[in-house]
């Protein structure tokens, strides 16, 4: 794909159509958002479902992690999260993009299924502890 309309910038408030958005700052820098924050970037493409799949494998991929400053809130600066976006767009197919991107929320979904399933045994065995005490 063209990268040559790609434009990533800092959110500055206002909100376009068929944006994306992306965190700028901590530990989770490059996550995609659903809705804009004040520490985030914003990125405007002609093709946004792509756009938020490659944020999306970029931030999973773990490839910022090494580009984040900051000794107490770490950041990503701009001109490397363009960067490492564009790096990852010229590479990728879309195909694969979707590819990727389905299977990742699969995984999600089976991560939230096991995470409810953890909350629920916690449970169990907090009140199977009670039952014991009580007479």
């Amino acid at each position: 794909m063209k990268n040559s309309h790609i434009q990533v910038k800092t959110y500055q408030g206002t909100q376009q159509p068929n944006a994306i958005y992306v965190l700028s700052r901590g530990l989770n820098s490059g996550k995609p958002l659903d809705a804009p924050c004040p520490n985030c970037f914003q990125i405007l493409t002609p093709d946004p479902r792509q756009a938020k799949a490659v944020a999306r494998i970029l931030f999973e991929s773990g490839n910022l992690r090494p580009f984040l400053h900051g000794s107490v809130i770490e950041f990503v600066r701009i001109d490397v999260y363009r960067s490492q976006f564009i790096t990852i767009w010229d590479s990728l197919n879309p195909e694969r993009a979707a590819d990727t991107i389905k299977k990742l929320d699969a995984i999600d979904s089976y991560l939230s299924n096991l995470t409810d399933q953890f909350k629920k045994i916690k449970q169990l065995r907090h009140y199977l502890a009670i039952s014991a005490i009580e007479p």
